[in-house]
Parts: C-alpha cells; structure tokens; sequence
C-alpha cells in the first residue's frame, strides 16, 4: 500500500510539472486574457459544487470584451462533467440567484465573499488580482506578466466546494494537502464501516436461507420415505389380489398423506416468501433508518450552533452583569462621597446652598447609571424589566391591550470576526437609536442583552403593534453603516407577543417573545413572527 502510495505521488508530481511547463509555454505564446480564460477553464474543472447546474454558466463582473471573446474562444465545444460551458457579462443591477456557478470578478472589486453570495446565491468566485484571505476563494494574480493562481482551501470547503488534489499540489499548500487527504481518510472510514454493517446483514440473512434450506431437505426425506412405502404397497397389490380392497383403501391413505405434505410444503413455501418479503421490507427500513441518522446528524450540528450561539449571549450577559456590579461599586462609594459633602455641608453652613445643588445633580447621574446603558443610552435590562412589570400591572388594572417585542441583531458574530469589536459596538449603537427615533412617547426600550432588545408598546393593538415591528426591520434593512473605511449592511428578527390576562409575571411574556424570536431565526431571519 505504501509503495502505491508513493508511485502516485511520484506520477502527480509529474504531472504537475508537466502543467507548469505547458502553462509557461502557453503564457508565453498567449494573451494575458488568454491565460486567465486558460486557467479559469481549469480551475472549472478541479473544483466541483454540489448544486451545480447544467448548463455551467461564467458570470463577468465588470465589462471586459476581450476577456470574455477569449473565455468563449477557449471553452467552445468543451464540457465538463459532462455539462456545457457559456460565458455572459452580468449586467450592473443583476441580482439573479442560483443562475451563474462561476462568477469571475474583474479589477478586484471583491470585498466580501458574503456581498457577492447575497448577490447571485453560493457560487464559485474567481477575483482577478490579489484579495484579503478572509474574502479569498479562488485569485488569478499578475505577476510580471505571467498568471499565478492562488486559491483557500479552507473558504472552499466552508462553501460547499470539492476541490481536486490536482488543483491542491498546483495551487495550494502543504496544510490543504494535509487537510483534504484527512477528509478523503474519514470518508474512507465511514465507508468501511457502513460496508461492515452490511456485510453483517447479508451474513444474517445467508444464516436464515441456510436454516430454510435445512427445513426444506428434512421435508424432501419425508417425503422419500413415504415413496419408498407407496412402492412396497404397490409390489404387496400385485402379489396378492385377494388383497386388492385393502390395499387400494391403504393407497387412498398414503394419497391423503401426499396431499397434506403437498399441502404442508406449499404453506412452508409461502412462509419463506413471507420471510424474504419480510428481509426486503428490514432492508428498506435499515435504508430509511441511516437516512434518518444523517438527518438527525444534521439537526444536531444546527443544535450545537445554537448552543454556541446561546453561550455567547450569556458570556455577554455576564459581562454586563460585571459591568453593573461595578457601577455598584461606583455608587455606593458616590453615595458615601454624598454623605461626606452632606456632613461637611451642614458643618459649614456658608456652602450649603451649593453643596445641595451638586448633591442633586450627583443623584440624577448615579439614577441614569443604574438605570441607563451606556453604549445605547437605552434602559438596562433591570430597570426595563422592573419599569415594564410596573407597566404590566398598570395594564392589568385598566385592561388596556399591550404587546412585548424581542429583537435580535442576525448575524452579529461575523460581524465581530470580520470587522471587530469596534464595528461591533456602532452596530449595536445605530440598531438602538432606529428603535429609539421610532417609539412613541409611552413605549419602553431597552437592552437586555449583548445584540438583543426589549419593546413594551402600551397601549397597542396586534396590528398597530405589528406595524411598528415591521416599521423597524425596514429601518434597520435600509440602514448603511460606516466604521474605518468598512460599510456593511444589517438586519434583525423579531418576536412579537401580546401580554395576556395570565401574565401577572413580565417572565411569562418576554419567554413568548423569545420563543418567537427563536422561530424567526430559523425560519430565514430578517423577519417578523408572533405567536
């Protein structure tokens, strides 16, 4: 094994070195557009996506005629996988979906691998020149007039794309190697393991035919025997025809006899076809079953993304937490700075006047600081959830109709990886001023959470409530935010939920509101569910 694992290393070395020779002649002979058109036709070939379609259409970013007169010079008559090859310039406000499976950018307008996914759905994107590797699938760099490609594996596989381990020892590094050749053994392991289960099957199945078989030939002795006693019946009736009566009844037996192990036989035959039936039918449902497996194996990898999400929220939760107590501390030692200032003022009756005018003002910050976030200048969760019970009992008392809003900023943890924890706090920041500028007067607002906020809307109707939840996801969908030469577009989700007769606990409301929250995040985010 380890001698055949060599000589195919040895024989892919060469071939590659043979590509890279062929490549060099072909860039000296060829146009620059030419060369791209060469390579982009072979990166086609060695990378492969599961929802590819037929035919493989190359979208071009950013109009280049001829670019594109080479790429349909050099993919005429040929296919790949069987599927044919088109090139189109996309047009500037195309925002087709799932149409192209290449998109080549031109001039290295690339920013974000997520941009151009909103845009046209998940597509192969080759960059005409050098990006970030954060926003890197596939790049054709110039580099003194001759074409290198360089290409991230990782971005690749993350997206759905299988790439061949030709494509790697051209392109790629010795980790992509290392990584595909891991990926390749893993499924070699899963493979072997599901031929063994099989194999198991089929050995119970030959165990059950071979118990059959042995019950079919004790059946066939039977019934040799009993021939063997026809005969010796019959040799008595032609020696003795004074016994003819007695014999033809004692025939008439043995007859009934063979009619009930015909009888006896056809059952067991239709028994073995009940149980072969049955063999097929455990097949189909050992089939369904591994389907179910991979299915469930899938509910849980999304699982396990919402538990690492949800932990994040209460490692941030216990952050704010953090931050609170030490505005505690602040407080309490304000409160005794206050009580020095008030024993000095009555001490020193000359400054009373000022010192009582410093002593409110301190009291007003001190209340904002327990009451207030001071990223968003909303209120904290403490005082919106103590300030919207006291709401909730006034409602009670006055039956006016009420709704609670919970709202999640989508996405907000690329948003931290990509641009940072700076960008991070603007998003946080712009989401609470939209929510702000458009409640009314008498509405709650609040943050209760790293990226989540709380509305009670008092009095309002499901409708008009609705209205204002739609109203701010509008808002917020058209919002563009700037922060260091970065732009980025966002959304949130909301959960909406009218405060029922039952509700004398605010907990009651705010877990229906994040159950819908929770519905609206899987259901696509960027919308509005109620329960």
């Amino acid at each position: 094994m380890k001698i055949i694992s060599f000589q195919l290393k040895i024989a892919l070395l060469l071939l590659f070195t043979c590509f890279e020779l062929s490549a060099e002649k072909i860039l000296d002979a060829i146009t620059l557009d030419e060369a791209k058109a060469h390579y982009l036709l072979e990166i086609i070939k060695h990378i492969d996506h599961k929802s590819e379609k037929d035919p493989i259409i190359i979208g071009l970013l950013g109009k280049n005629k001829s670019l594109h007169d080479a790429i349909q010079k050099k993919i005429s008559g040929v296919s790949v996988r069987n599927k044919t090859l088109s090139v189109q310039n996309i047009p500037s406000q195309s925002n087709r979906k799932n149409y192209y499976s290449v998109v080549f950018v031109k001039d290295n307008k690339l920013n974000n691998i997520q941009t151009i996914f909103n845009r046209f759905g998940n597509v192969l994107i080759v960059v005409d020149g050098r990006v970030i590797k954060t926003s890197q699938l596939v790049s054709l760099v110039n580099r003194n007039g001759q074409i290198e490609l360089e290409l991230n594996r990782e971005n690749l596989v993350k997206y759905g794309f299988e790439v061949s381990n030709q494509l790697l020892k051209f392109a790629g590094t010795k980790k992509d190697l290392s990584e595909q050749l891991s990926h390749k053994q893993m499924l070699l392991q899963s493979l072997i393991a599901d031929a063994e289960i099989k194999r198991k099957l089929v050995a119970d199945i030959s165990q059950t035919l071979a118990e059959k078989n042995a019950s079919l030939d004790q059946i066939k002795i039977i019934l040799e025997d009993r021939n063997k006693a026809l005969a010796q019946n019959t040799a008595k009736l032609s020696d003795s025809e004074n016994l003819l009566d007695k014999m033809q009844k004692q025939m008439n037996i043995e007859h009934m006899k063979i009619a009930e192990n015909t009888k006896y036989m056809l059952k067991q035959k239709i028994q073995l076809e009940s149980k072969t039936a049955e063999l097929l039918l455990k097949e189909q449902t050992l089939k369904e079953l591994n389907e179910s497996i991979e299915s469930k194996k899938e509910i849980l990898k999304q699982q396990n993304t919402e538990l690492f999400k949800k932990s994040e929220i209460i490692n941030q939760k216990a952050e704010t937490i953090s931050a609170q107590r030490t505005l505690l501390i602040v407080a309490v030692t304000a409160i005794i700075i206050i009580s020095i200032f008030v024993y000095l003022a009555l001490r020193f009756g000359r400054i009373q006047k000022k010192t009582n005018d410093e002593l409110i003002k301190l009291n007003d910050q001190l209340y904002e600081l327990a009451t207030t976030d001071s990223m968003t200048q909303l209120f904290n969760r403490r005082h919106f959830i103590e300030s919207a019970q006291r709401q909730i009992n006034q409602m009670q008392r006055t039956k006016v109709e009420g709704a609670m809003l919970m709202i999640d900023i989508d996405d907000f943890k690329k948003v931290n990886d990509t641009f940072g924890h700076a960008m991070g706090d603007e998003v946080i920041a712009k989401v609470a001023a939209i929510l702000k500028v458009n409640s009314r007067e008498y509405d709650l607002v609040g943050r209760v959470g790293g990226e989540e906020y709380a509305m009670l809307l008092s009095p309002c109707e499901f409708d008009k409530a609705n209205q204002i939840a739609e109203r701010l996801r509008i808002k917020t969908e058209e919002l563009s935010i700037s922060h260091q030469n970065n732009t980025i577009k966002i959304t949130i989700s909301i959960g909406l939920t009218m405060i029922k007769k039952a509700d004398k606990d605010i907990d009651r409301a705010i877990h229906r509101a994040d159950m819908s929250l929770y519905k609206a995040k899987k259901s696509g985010k960027n919308r509005i569910v109620s329960d």
